[in-house]
């Protein structure tokens, strides 16, 4: 398969390809989360909106201090990768378990097949099943 195909020519949910063979496919490169963040793929201005709605809600209720940065997609606008940071009330990070980050990732919005294959990666044994792909200039 030619390397930089358009995006929507190139399976990148292969569940039995890496994510760096995936990513490669179509010239990007792999971000993976560092234990205290959590990685959202936001797809619409809807699910925008609900997750600017939700974080809120998340903010209010937990005990973290949540940092938050924003790109636009490798697909482009609407759609955007949004990165948050976690950390207790000392400005410690909060170490996140996989499990709780798929869980978090899906209730603040994230892209639902996403996490769904997120979570098919951590039960076939995937140490990095969170991860997002961005163009190598955009970090």
């Amino acid at each position: 398969m030619p390397q930089n195909m358009p995006i929507a020519d190139v399976d990148t949910y292969d569940l039995d390809i890496s994510a760096e063979q995936a990513a490669k496919k179509i010239g990007c490169i792999v971000v993976k989360p560092e234990p205290n963040q959590l990685q959202l793929d936001i797809d619409t201005g809807e699910a925008y909106a609900r997750f600017k709605h939700r974080i809120v809600e998340f903010e209010r209720h937990s005990k973290y201090i949540v940092y938050i940065e924003e790109h636009i997609s490798k697909s482009g606008y609407p759609r955007r990768h949004i990165t948050l940071s976690l950390t207790d009330l000392e400005d410690n990070p909060v170490v996140l378990g996989e499990y709780e980050r798929i869980a978090l990732q899906a209730v603040l919005g994230s892209d639902i097949v996403r996490e769904t294959l997120n979570t098919w990666r951590l039960l076939r044994g995937s140490t990095n099943p969170s991860r997002l792909f961005e163009p190598k200039d955009m970090r």
